[in-house]
């Protein structure tokens, strides 16, 4: 991750240089105040044995997230970083840019330039439409921690519509569990070493460097929020898993991409339909690489879910949930290596109590209708401790047996059964 950091914190800083170059001109307005907030938690995670001498099925760590910000118009500048120590499972330890940019706005138009987080979704749980960022992918396995993204975005607002362009000149590895993992989708034994990226003109690289960009339209229209964007770019969520012939390990190799797609959310009365999708085309090289020729398929993936809430007479609100998620377009085997949420269905139910200490309680299902031996259940209780402190406990159980030699998808967290605790400190 040291690259992507130092990527992100020069980009960030040359941004706010020239932006603060630019302005330098024009009239002194008053120094706007600098806010600032963060957090620090305790965390700890156990899973159920597995019998691996290899791996760790505790962990015990230390999470912080800092942040300060200033907005003025004319020059806003925003800064989050997040850091990671786990005692017992040191893999998991970390450093990331969430957000380093600096930016201005002048009447409908704006622009930030710097790592920024970017969250294009509807759903509860399954998010085609939310690519841009890299992943944590040791981390919350139904919304992965996100890593900051170098850009350039740029905005127009007008009457309503939203309209974005965004320049991507790097690319930022994902941070994939390790063997000592249980949250490893890899293989048992196999460690994936470096990433590696297939350039669109069929060179494989280890470079972090590579110009992408997107797009973004979006509109609320009585009742409806409708988005569409369209992206190309490198893929950080799908790679193809290679060889290198000359030292015999194995490495992510994520391709160039362009996805068209969008997300739709509509209040129906008391009922809230939501409906998020992809359509990805990769571009693939005509002859084999040094790691041989490289495989995809071009697919679609839908994402519909609907929420049904209501109040108590205690004032507390409860919520149902249902949302099912589909790829379209590529084969039985090839779907499990896409997502392990394939062909799969989540009912869930939250309860907010609504009171001082801001008490909920969530429980989900996801069962998968293609591999129906195939399930995940949730479940997690949050509130407050007092004014500066939170707690939240979480219970998962995975059951996914593996169908074949080598376990696909879900089938790789078989087992992975966890309970988890965290105390935060916010200030």
């Amino acid at each position: 991750m040291s690259r992507s950091l130092l990527t992100a914190a020069a980009l960030a800083l040359g941004s706010q240089l020239a932006l603060s170059a630019a302005l330098a001109e024009g009239e002194a307005e008053p120094e706007p105040a600098w806010e600032s907030r963060g957090e620090i938690a305790l965390e700890g995670r156990v899973f159920e044995g597995d019998q691996v001498a290899s791996t760790n099925d505790e962990g015990a760590g230390v999470a912080t997230r800092l942040e300060a910000k200033r907005f003025s118009g004319a020059l806003d500048l925003k800064g989050r970083v997040f850091g990671r120590v786990d005692h017992w499972d040191p893999t998991r330890s970390q450093v990331f840019v969430e957000e380093a940019w600096g930016g201005t706005r002048s009447g409908d138009w704006s622009l930030r330039v710097g790592p920024q987080l970017l969250t294009w979704t509807a759903t509860e749980a399954f998010h085609p439409a939310d690519i841009i960022n890299s992943r944590n992918l040791d981390s919350n396995l139904e919304y992965f921690e996100k890593i900051g993204e170098p850009m350039a975005l740029g905005g127009w607002s007008p009457g309503g519509w939203t309209v974005q362009g965004l320049l991507m000149p790097a690319r930022l590895d994902p941070y994939l569990p390790q063997p000592s993992s249980r949250l490893s989708f890899a293989p048992e034994g196999v460690t994936l070493g470096e990433a590696l990226w297939l350039t669109r003109s069929g060179e494989v690289t280890r470079r972090n460097y590579g110009l992408q960009w997107g797009a973004r339209v979006a509109r609320s229209l009585e009742g409806a929020d409708v988005a569409l964007h369209l992206v190309r770019h490198d893929d950080r969520s799908q790679p193809v898993i290679v060889v290198d012939p000359a030292t015999g390990a194995f490495h992510p190799l994520y391709l160039p991409v362009t996805q068209l797609g969008g997300t739709y959310q509509h209040a129906l009365g008391g009922v809230l339909l939501k409906i998020e999708s992809a359509y990805r085309w990769f571009e693939l090289p005509d002859a084999p690489t040094v790691y041989g020729p490289i495989e995809r398929s071009n697919h679609g993936i839908l994402a519909v879910g609907l929420e049904y809430g209501w109040s108590h007479d205690s004032g507390s609100e409860s919520t149902a949930l249902i949302e099912g998620q589909a790829v379209a377009g590529a084969g039985d085997a090839e779907r499990a290596a896409l997502s392990p949420f394939q062909r799969d269905v989540l009912v869930g139910w939250r309860h907010a109590f609504n009171d001082e200490l801001g008490r909920e309680l969530l429980a989900t299902l996801v069962w998968d209708l293609e591999r129906t031996r195939e399930h995940l259940i949730n479940l997690s209780y949050s509130q407050r401790l007092s004014d500066v402190w939170g707690m939240k406990v979480a219970a998962r159980r995975i059951h996914a047996p593996p169908e074949g030699a080598v376990p696909t998808g879900l089938q790789a967290l078989h087992r992975a059964n966890q309970l988890a605790l965290t105390l935060t400190r916010y200030f």
